[in-house]
């Protein structure tokens, strides 16, 4: 017996990518959603995020995709989970862990998390970030580049 899902899984098959590119856009229905998060194309899982539509549960789902750059749009989403922000504050991709920095909800705890981060990248995104704080900012100061450093301390100004 198939399952609502099974069913809304084969019919998206039978759509072209453009239009299933579509869908990422603009569905409304979660089971599409869902099944849409596991799309066999890179192209339809990099739009969805973007879906005004989409759960917490889909952005999860996206959030463990093989792909970095849809990890990425997931980091960049407002509608972003902690639990989710969480996950990927430890993703193996540090361009993933670099656009949490610029996502508004990432929790202290997730930033102070990646004031340590390995990635100088990362460390250097949160020494640029106007809304980091000034407790981040002054374990930032003390950093091992001097980029880092010299932007925090600049930034203090400004927190």
């Amino acid at each position: 017996m198939k399952t609502c899902t099974d069913t809304v899984k084969v019919k998206l098959a039978g759509l072209s990518l453009d239009q299933r590119i579509d869908l990422a856009h603009e569905a409304k229905n979660p089971k599409i959603l869902e099944a849409l998060a596991k799309d066999r194309d890179v192209k339809v899982r990099r739009d969805l995020p973007w879906n005004r539509n989409i759960s917490k549960e889909v952005l999860f789902i996206l959030a463990r995709d093989p792909d970095e750059y849809v990890r990425q749009e997931v980091a960049k989403n407002r509608q972003t989970s902690i639990k989710t922000l969480l996950l990927l504050a430890k993703d193996k991709s540090p361009k993933v862990r670099r656009e949490l920095v610029w996502n508004r909800n990432t929790l202290e705890e997730i930033l102070l998390q990646l004031a340590k981060d390995r990635d100088i990248t990362v460390r250097r995104n949160l020494a640029w970030n106007k809304n980091t704080q000034k407790e981040i900012l002054l374990i930032l100061s003390k950093d091992k580049d001097k980029e880092v450093r010299q932007t925090a301390i600049e930034n203090i100004g400004y927190s």
